[in-house]
């Protein structure tokens, strides 16, 4: 398990640190990692959570969101 500082809901803050989340994920791929995602989504609406959760999706095997206190995946599979 791990976790990081916060990422702003911004595009922009979003584009910069996925270069890093790639790598870090490379660095664990093939073994067993739990990252508590940092990635704020707050004040998005539900078409902008779907968007960024593809544009962070490609570097995690899965992406969750926790709505009403359960969590579930972050596109609804």
């Amino acid at each position: 398990w791990f976790a990081r500082f916060p990422i702003e809901p911004s595009a922009e803050a979003v584009a910069a640190v996925i270069p890093f989340e790639a790598a870090w994920m490379d660095q664990f791929r093939g073994g067993r990692a739990v990252t508590l995602c940092p990635y704020i989504v707050g004040g998005l609406d539900e078409r902008q959570i779907v968007e960024r959760a593809i544009a962070v999706g490609h570097v995690h095997e899965e992406v969750h969101r926790i709505v009403n206190g359960r969590l579930v995946p972050a596109l609804g599979t």
